[in-house]
C-alpha cells in the first residue's frame, strides 16, 4: 500500500516527467494571429534562460533544409544513372569537395578577393550569400529579425498564407552533439568503419559562429550557421542521432516551430512595426542588394499607405 510520501514522490516525478520534451520531435505552437507571435515573442524569446537561436520561414511546410541537400536532391532526379552509384552520404561528399574546390579557383582566377584572405575565410559563409550550394543553415540570435524573414515576401495568389519562426535551442544542441561523440558514435566504431564512415553515419551539429569583414550581413543580422552535410534536414538528423541516445528527453526541446497565419494586410502592417524597430532589407544587407531590395519595398508598401488623410480642426 502506498503511504502518502510514496504518493506525491510518484506523482512529483510524474509531473516532471510531463514536463520533459523528447528531444528528437519538434515541439510546435500555433498562434491565431502575427500580433500573437510577436507578443509571444517579446514576453518568452526574449530570455537568459537559454540561448536561442531563430529562422523565419515564409512556407511553415518548409523543412530545415540547407542549399547543399537541395542541391544532392536535384544531381539525383536530373541525373539518375550517374547519381545511381553512389549512396547519398557519398554523392554529398563528392558535391561538397568539387563544390569548394571550383568555387575557390574561380575567386583566385577572377580575383574576387586577396588569395591570402581567400585561405583564411570560411568559403561556405562566403559563397552561401552569392547563392553557392552549402551545408551552412542560416539563423538568427533575434525573433523579430527571423520573423522579418518570415513575413518579407507578399502572400503569393491563391496561397494559404501560414508562415513560421523555428526556434533553435543552442544548449540543447550543444548537449546531443556531446552525446554524438561521447555515447553513439562509441556503440559503432567497432561495425562501421573507416572513422569518416561512422562521422557520416552519426554527424554532428556544428554551430558557427564566425565574423569577417568579408560577410558584414552576419553581424548585421545578428547571424551564425549550424553545419549540416550528410542528412537532408536538421530534423531527420536530429531523430537519427536521439534515437541513438540512451536518454531521450530533456527540459526543453531542440526544436521549436512557431506558426501563425499572415494576410498581406497584415504583413504590411507588422513589416512598417518591424521598420520602427530598425529591422528592414537597408539594414539586415549592408550592401548594395540591400539598397535595391530597401527601396523596392519602400514604394512597394508607399501604395498601401491611405489615399486621403483627414485632420481634424478645433475652434475654440
Amino acid at each position: 500500500m502506498l503511504t502518502g510520501m510514496m504518493l506525491n514522490q510518484l506523482l512529483s516525478i510524474k509531473a516532471m516527467e510531463s514536463a520533459m520534451y523528447k528531444l528528437g520531435i519538434p515541439d510546435e505552437k500555433d498562434f491565431k494571429s502575427i500580433t500573437e507571435f510577436f507578443d509571444y515573442a517579446s514576453e518568452k524569446l526574449i530570455t537568459r534562460d537559454y540561448d536561442f537561436g531563430f529562422r523565419g520561414h515564409s512556407d511553415s511546410d518548409w523543412e530545415l533544409e540547407t542549399t547543399l541537400s537541395r542541391f544532392v536532391s536535384e544531381i539525383q532526379s536530373h541525373y539518375p544513372e550517374r547519381s545511381a552509384n553512389y549512396e547519398r552520404e557519398l554523392l554529398t561528399d563528392l558535391c561538397l569537395q568539387r563544390l569548394h574546390k571550383q568555387f575557390k579557383n574561380n575567386l583566385i582566377t577572377n580575383n574576387d578577393l586577396p588569395q591570402d584572405r581567400i585561405e583564411k575565410i570560411d568559403l561556405w559563409q562566403y559563397g552561401q550569400h552569392f547563392g553557392l550550394p552549402s551545408p551552412l543553415l542560416d539563423w538568427t540570435h533575434s525573433p523579430f529579425i527571423a520573423l522579418f524573414f518570415a513575413i518579407s515576401e507578399p502572400v503569393r495568389t491563391g496561397a494559404e498564407s501560414s508562415r513560421c519562426v523555428w526556434v533553435i535551442n543552442l544548449n540543447m544542441l550543444t548537449h546531443v552533439n556531446t552525446q554524438v561523440i561521447e555515447e553513439v558514435r562509441p556503440k559503432y566504431e567497432n561495425s562501421i568503419s573507416p572513422e569518416s564512415a561512422l562521422n557520416q553515419q552519426f554527424p554532428i551539429s556544428e554551430i558557427v559562429q564566425e565574423l569577417n569583414e568579408n560577410n558584414r550581413r552576419i553581424a548585421f543580422q545578428q547571424g551564425f550557421f549550424t553545419k549540416h552535410e550528410y542528412y537532408k534536414s536538421l530534423e531527420v538528423w536530429l531523430k537519427r542521432v536521439v534515437g541513438e541516445m540512451s536518454f531521450h528527453k530533456g527540459d526543453a526541446p531542440v526544436l521549436t516551430k512557431l506558426t501563425f497565419p499572415c494576410s498581406e494586410k497584415e504583413r504590411i502592417s507588422m513589416l512598417d512595426r518591424l521598420d520602427k524597430m530598425n529591422i528592414n532589407n537597408r539594414t539586415l544587407f549592408p550592401d548594395i542588394f540591400g539598397s535595391v531590395k530597401g527601396a523596392v519595398d519602400t514604394v512597394y508598401r508607399s501604395f498601401q499607405a491611405p489615399k486621403v488623410r483627414g485632420f481634424a480642426f478645433s475652434q475654440d
